[in-house]
């Protein structure tokens, strides 16, 4: 189709610098909650759906519109709990259009709604279109020191966010469980934590760029770790993964994986899409 791509590959090199608070853009309208987190996925030429994981348990409503002074729609006021990410779809959407959007939102016994900060993502884009994408793998933020800088990667998800990518792709050893395995420490809540932790840095860049994950053999995701229960490792991934992150299942718009596992659902662990 003779599609143009500009590959931006996150690579942790640099010189050490300070950080800057984690989601902040230098031309961000409104506040940002301290501890929210927001990431956009499954893209479509329609619909977008945003997941929300906030510290407190707040009322929220996303308002969404073309221009950033003129966010005419909205979804339905949600109730989120405290550590519990939630997914809102943005939809009747135009294709090839960018959206600006805002998440508004208060704690209870509050009456006004605080801004979120101002973000934006861009629909489908038609065959042919110039676009942009990121693609990183294996940050292994269990290896600090050695593969893993906090700073570094901090720094580098900054960069992200100021290239604006359509699309964004982590190609597996993100979320090593390999630590949990080697201790038998493997439950729901510990590896929830380590999805949680890359939430931070990824939410960066993914309030303004959809994410779309993919297993590494250190997800310990595997099928061959599937052993009939609810908490076998590759259950806890596949549940974690599709909890903490709005990844496609295959639909209209998308393919994928329709093989449904016990105690998972679909695993929405590949797809494809144009």
């Amino acid at each position: 189709m003779g599609l143009a791509a500009v590959v931006l590959l996150t690579i942790f090199v640099g010189s050490a610098v300070s950080q800057r608070r984690a989601g902040s853009d230098d031309t961000a309208a409104g506040r940002a909650l301290p501890g929210m987190n927001q990431i956009l996925g499954r893209p479509t030429d329609r619909s977008i759906t945003l997941s929300v994981l906030a510290p407190n348990d707040l009322e929220a409503f996303v308002e969404y519109g073309v221009k950033p002074d003129a966010r005419a729609a909205k979804t339905q006021a949600v109730r989120l709990e405290a550590g519990k990410p939630l997914e809102v779809l943005l939809d009747s959407l135009k294709p090839n259009t960018r959206y600006h959007y805002r998440l508004r939102y208060r704690r209870p016994g509050e009456s006004a709604y605080a801004e979120g900060e101002e973000n934006s993502f861009h629909t489908q884009r038609p065959p042919g279109s110039t676009f942009t994408f990121g693609v990183q793998g294996d940050s292994h933020p269990e290896r600090l020191d050695r593969m893993y800088r906090p700073e570094l990667y901090a720094r580098t998800m900054e960069n992200v966010r100021r290239d604006r990518p359509d699309l964004y792709v982590l190609l597996g050893d993100d979320f090593s469980t390999d630590q949990l395995y080697n201790r038998n420490d493997f439950s729901a809540g510990t590896v929830a934590l380590l999805y949680v932790n890359q939430r931070r840095f990824l939410g960066v860049a993914g309030s303004s760029s959809a994410r779309f994950l993919v297993n590494g053999n250190h997800e310990h995701a595997a099928r061959y770790l599937l052993n009939g229960t609810a908490d076998s490792p590759a259950v806890l991934a596949g549940r974690a993964r599709n909890l903490y992150f709005p990844l496609p299942a295959p639909d209209s718009f998308y393919t994928g994986n329709g093989e449904t596992v016990e105690f998972v659902g679909l695993p929405r662990d590949y797809y494809a899409w144009t």
